[in-house]
Order: C-alpha cells, then sequence, then structure tokens
C-alpha cells in the first residue's frame, strides 16, 4: 500500500515551517520501507542566496532533503512518531550541479534496522534522469523503540 503525503502533513510530521520545507510531496511504501519524494525548484530564495552570478542548489539543502525524506520515512513507519529520533552518522557524495527549475527526485530506503537503530539510503535525481548526490544516514530512538515489526 502506498501512502500519499502533501505538503500541509509533511509540515506537521516533520516539524519544518513550510519555507525550509525541502519536501512538497511523498509516498511512501511501507510494504518496501521506501519513500519518494519531490521538491519543484523554481527561482526562489535558494537561488538568489547562493552563488548569485552562478546560482545552485547547495549541497547543504540537498543533504537537508535527503534527511527530510528519510526522516519522514522512518515517522510513516513508526507505530508512534512522536518519539524524537536523533541522527548519529551520515555520508554524502556529490556527482554533478543542480541548477534551475525543475524537479528533485528524492529516494530514501532503509537498509537496516535493528536494536534501537535504522540505517537509511537516500538518492537525489534532478529531472528524474541524473543522480546527483546520494547518502547513507543513521538514527538512533534513544528510548530504544523503533519500528516495530
Amino acid at each position: 500500500m502506498i501512502k500519499r503525503i502533501k505538503k500541509k502533513q509533511l509540515e506537521k510530521i516533520l516539524k519544518i515551517s513550510k519555507q525550509f520545507l525541502m519536501i512538497d510531496h511523498a509516498s511512501v511504501s511501507k510494504k518496501k520501507k521506501s519513500l519518494v519524494a519531490i521538491k519543484k525548484l523554481k527561482r526562489d530564495w535558494i537561488y538568489k542566496s547562493h552563488f548569485i552570478k552562478n546560482p545552485v542548489f547547495p549541497g547543504s539543502l540537498q543533504i537537508e532533503a535527503m534527511l527530510q525524506a528519510s526522516v519522514l520515512l522512518i515517522y510513516t513507519l513508526e507505530k508512534n512518531s512522536k518519539k524524537p529520533i536523533l541522527i548519529t552518522k551520515t555520508s554524502s557524495n556529490f556527482y554533478g550541479k543542480i541548477s534551475g527549475t525543475g524537479e528533485l527526485t528524492i529516494k530514501s530506503q532503509i537498509n537496516k534496522n535493528k536494536k534501537g537503530m535504522v540505517e537509511v539510503k537516500a538518492s537525489i535525481y534532478f529531472l528524474n534522469k541524473k543522480k546527483m548526490s546520494d547518502g547513507t544516514f543513521t538514527f538512533i530512538n534513544p528510548n530504544k523503540f523503533f519500528l516495530s515489526k
């Protein structure tokens, strides 16, 4: 079953204001423990604020988009999403420059889930073609009750 999540729900689940939300909408597959999120890039504050004469979508915001998608995936699968989770490890790679308008596709997949630790692999594609970045993120639940099976 695929669950679709719209922007208003994203703000509520992630507790992030719309100005810094790096996802416009998402679809979660509980069976596959995966998520596909979309962010439409326009000529907005990101490009007006970063490398003004040669604007790009910053790597730090790409990481933020992957983190938001990963946390959204975990919170959607978690029975009690009000419990805070902590990120303990991150690694990321960048393969090209994102500039101009278009659609970012952020894909997240749970790799490991045991003993209160969840590892998520995420990737970003621009204009739904080329992989622009990816990362692996490890999260823990301080209460050690995570993603009940």
